[in-house]
C-alpha cells in the first residue's frame, strides 16, 4: 500500500511542518544540554565561594582578635600574646606575628611563628632587620588559604600572617576543573554532532523537498494527497508515488525486455532456419577472418563439418588455396566478387567448380566489420554444359564427317568394283592375284569403317515395343559366348530380381549396346576370369524408376586419365578398334531415355552401368531389392542357362 495511504489525511493536514518542529526540537535540546552541563558547574563554583567565605571569615576574625590581644599586651609584647590559643581557637595552620623593635642601631624586626600540625604546636622566634614579605608565600597553594595584614598596632609597625588549611576547597576546585573539561568535551560533542546532523540530514531532507516539490511541478507525479510540502509525511509521500510510478515502469519495460529478447530469439533461430534450408552455401567472416557462420550447404558443398569451421580463421580450417585468396581480397582491400565461377582442387576427389558471390558486410558508420560469401555448386552444370558442347561438337563433326563419309563411300564403292574386275582378270596364282586380294580386303574393311560411322552418324529410328530385357540380354551373351570361350573367361548367370523385366525399347539396337559391353568385358578380362551382368531395380533415390543393369569385369581397368574420354569417337586403346563401340552405346542408351556410365574402375576390374527407364504398366510393381537375400532362379531358352537373382551386384 501507498505511504502516502497508509497515514490519515486529517493527520496529516494537522502536522506541524517539519522544520518548525525540528527548531523547537533542536532548541529544547540545546536549553538541555547546556543546563544540563552547566549547572553542576556553577553549583560547584557556588560552593567554592562559600567555603572561600568561610575561609575567610574565620581568618578576619583571628585577625581581629589578634588586633586586640595586642593592643592589650604591655608594650605590644609578643609575651603577653597568646598565639597558641588563637591558632587553636581558630583552626588555623600557622600564625606569623612579626613587630618592628626600634632602638639605637635602627631596629629590627622580631618574628615569632606558631604552627598546628597533626594536633602538635610548634613555635619559634627570630630577628631580621628586613621587613617581613609574606605575599609571595611558598606554601600558598588551594588546600591553604591566608590573610595578611601590614598595619600600625599599639603604635608600632607590625605584619601578621594567618594560614588556615582548606581541604575541601582544594577538592571542589580539582572537581571543578574536571567537571569543566568533562562537560567542555560533551558540549564540543553536542555542538558536531549537531553540525553533522545538520549537514547529513537535514540538508539532504531540504534538497528531497526541493526535488519532491519539483517532481510534482513539472507533472512527473501526482501532489501527495493531506501534509504540507514541508512535512516528511509528504515528502516520502510523494518520493512513494515516484517509486511506484517508477516500478509499474520498470515492469512495463521487463515486459518489453521480455518481449524484445522472445522476437530476437524467435528471429535468430528463424534466420537459422534460413541458413540451414538453404541450398546455396553461406559463410560469414568478422573482420577479424574468424567464421560465424557455415550453413549445412556449405558443409555438403565443400566436405567440411561446421564444428570444425565456427569460431576458427578462415586460413586455419582446411580451405582451398583459391578460397583463402578470395576471402583475404575481400577482407583486406574490399574485394567483391560477382558471379564468379571457381574451380576448386579437393584432395581424394574430383574437382568442383562453384559461383561465388561475396559482399562486404558494414556497420552503420559504414565501417566493414565482415564479409559475407554465398556459393553454389555448379559441377553438375558444368558437366551438362561440357555434355552439350561435345554433344553439339560430335553433331557438327558427324553432320561435317557424314558428308565426307559418303563421298568415300561412294569412291570406296568404285575402288571395290575396280578391284573385282582386276581380281577376276588376274592369274589364280602370281603376285598381282596377292596385290587384288591385298586391295579387296583393305577396301572392305574401309568400307565396313564407314559403314558403322554413317550409322554412328545418322540419327536412330528405334522401333520401340515391349520387350524382356532378361531375354535382350541372354540374347547378348549367347552372341558373345564362343568368344568367351576362346579368351578362357566365364560369363556367370545374369543376376536378376524376376523374369518379367519388360522396357519399352529397340530389341536390336538395346542387344547391340549390350553385346558390345560385353564383348568389351570378355576382351579386358584375363584367363579364368568372372564377367558378371546383374539387373536391379529401383523405387527411391536419384535412380527412382529403372532397371540398372551393371557389367563388371576382373580386368586392369580404365586408367584414371581416360575416364573422361572413353566414350568419344575414335578414341580406343585397342590396335584393331575404331573407338565407335562405346560412343554408339552411349547414343542408342540415351535414345532410350536411359544413361550409360563407367561405375567403378580399379586395378581389380572395371563396372559400367545402363540406366533405364521401367515401363509405366510395371513401374508401381518394381520394388528395390537392396535389403532382400532371397534368390530367384529362371530359364531362358536363348541360352539354355540359368539366370539367377542376387541383390550382390555391386
Amino acid at each position: 500500500m501507498n505511504f502516502a495511504q497508509s497515514h490519515n489525511p486529517v493527520s496529516a493536514a494537522k502536522a506541524t511542518p517539519f522544520s518548525r518542529n525540528l527548531k523547537r526540537i533542536f532548541f529544547f535540546l540545546v536549553v538541555l544540554i547546556v543546563v544540563s552541563q552547566v549547572s553542576p558547574l556553577l553549583l560547584l563554583n557556588g560552593l567554592i565561594g562559600q567555603e572561600e567565605r568561610r575561609a575567610e571569615g574565620r581568618l578576619n576574625e583571628a585577625a581581629t582578635i589578634l588586633r586586640d590581644e595586642w593592643g592589650k599586651s604591655n608594650d605590644s609584647e609578643y609575651d603577653t600574646v597568646d598565639l597558641q590559643n588563637i591558632v587553636d581557637g581558630h583552626g588555623l595552620r600557622r600564625l606569623t606575628m612579626a613587630a618592628f623593635l626600634p632602638d639605637s642601631a635602627g631596629g629590627m624586626w622580631n618574628f615569632r611563628t606558631v604552627e598546628a600540625r597533626d594536633s602538635r604546636h610548634s613555635g619559634w622566634d627570630s630577628m631580621s632587620t628586613n621587613p617581613p614579605h609574606f605575599a609571595s608565600a611558598a606554601e600558598e597553594s588551594d588546600a591553604i588559604h591566608e590573610l595578611v595584614k601590614n598595619d600600625v598596632w599599639g603604635g608600632r609597625p607590625t605584619h601578621a600572617r594567618l594560614q588556615i588549611a582548606t581541604p575541601v576547597i582544594a577538592t571542589l576546585k580539582r572537581q571543578f576543573r574536571i567537571e569543566l573539561y568533562t562537560r567542555g568535551v560533551v558540549l564540543t560533542s553536542f555542538m558536531l554532532f549537531t553540525l553533522l546532523f545538520y549537514r547529513s540530514v537535514l540538508l539532504p531532507f531540504h534538497d528531497m523537498r526541493k526535488r519532491a516539490t519539483a517532481l510534482v511541478e513539472s507533472g512527473v507525479v501526482p501532489p501527495a494527497s493531506g501534509g504540507h510540502d514541508k512535512d516528511p509525511e509528504y515528502v516520502m509521500a510523494t518520493f512513494d508515488n515516484l517509486v511506484h510510478k517508477l516500478t509499474r515502469q520498470a515492469g512495463q519495460m521487463e515486459q518489453r525486455a521480455l518481449h524484445s529478447e522472445r522476437h530476437a530469439r524467435d528471429v535468430e533461430r528463424f534466420n537459422e532456419y534460413i541458413l540451414t534450408s538453404m541450398t546455396t552455401g553461406m559463410i560469414i567472416l568478422d573482420q577479424n577472418g574468424d567464421v560465424l557462420r557455415f550453413n549445412r550447404a556449405a558443409e555438403q558443398i565443400l566436405r567440411l563439418p561446421a564444428d570444425a569451421m565456427i569460431g576458427r580463421h578462415f586460413s586455419e580450417s582446411g580451405l582451398s588455396l583459391e578460397l583463402i585468396e578470395m576471402f583475404e581480397a575481400g577482407l583486406k582491400h574490399g574485394a567483391v566478387y560477382a558471379r564468379h565461377e571457381l574451380k576448386v582442387e579437393r584432395e581424394g576427389s574430383e574437382p568442383i567448380y562453384l559461383g561465388i558471390n561475396t559482399s562486404c558486410i558494414k556497420s552503420d558508420t559504414d565501417v566493414a566489420v565482415g564479409l559475407s560469401i554465398l556459393m553454389t555448386d555448379l559441377t553438375a552444370i558444368k558437366k551438362l554444359q561440357d555434355e552439350v558442347a561435345e554433344n553439339q561438337r560430335l553433331a557438327d563433326l558427324g553432320e561435317l564427317a557424314a558428308g565426307l563419309a559418303h563421298q568415300l563411300r561412294n569412291s570406296m564403292a568404285a575402288i571395290l568394283g575396280y578391284g573385282r574386275l582386276l581380281q577376276k582378270s588376274a592369274p589364280a596364282e602370281g603376285q598381282l592375284g596377292d596385290w587384288a586380294d591385298g586391295l579387296l580386303s583393305e577396301t572392305n574393311e574401309t568400307s565396313d569403317m564407314i559403314t558403322r560411322f554413317l550409322e554412328f552418324a545418322r540419327p536412330l529410328h528405334a522401333e520401340r515395343s515391349a520387350i524382356n530385357l532378361v531375354d535382350c540380354l541372354a540374347s547378348a551373351m549367347h552372341q558373345v559366348e564362343q568368344q568367351a570361350n576362346d579368351c578362357g573367361v566365364i560369363l556367370d548367370p545374369i543376376r536378376i530380381q524376376s523374369e518379367t523385366l519388360e522396357i519399352d525399347a529397340d530389341d536390336i539396337l538395346l542387344k547391340q549396346v549390350f553385346v558390345n559391353l560385353i564383348q568389351n568385358a570378355v576382351e579386358a578380362s584375363p584367363r579364368d576370369a568372372h564377367v558378371t551382368v546383374t539387373i536391379r531395380g529401383v523405387t527411391a533415390g536419384p535412380n527412382s524408376g529403372r532397371w540398372l543393369i551393371s557389367i563388371a569385369d576382373q580386368g586392369c581397368g580404365v586408367p584414371e586419365e581416360n575416364h573422361s574420354r572413353i566414350f568419344h569417337p575414335f578414341f580406343t586403346t585397342k590396335d584393331t578398334g575404331t573407338g565407335l563401340g562405346l560412343a554408339l552405346a552411349r547414343k542408342i542408351v540415351v535414345s532410350h531415355g536411359g544413361s550409360l556410365t563407367l561405375q567403378h574402375s580399379s586395378k581389380t576390374g572395371s563396372t559400367f552401368l545402363v540406366s533405364l527407364p521401367v515401363r509405366e504398366e510395371v513401374a508401381g510393381a518394381t520394388h528395390d531389392t537392396s535389403d532382400t537375400d532371397s534368390a530367384t532362379v529362371a530359364s531362358h531358352p536363348s541360352t539354355g542357362k540359368n539366370a539367377r537373382a542376387t541383390n550382390d551386384w555391386s
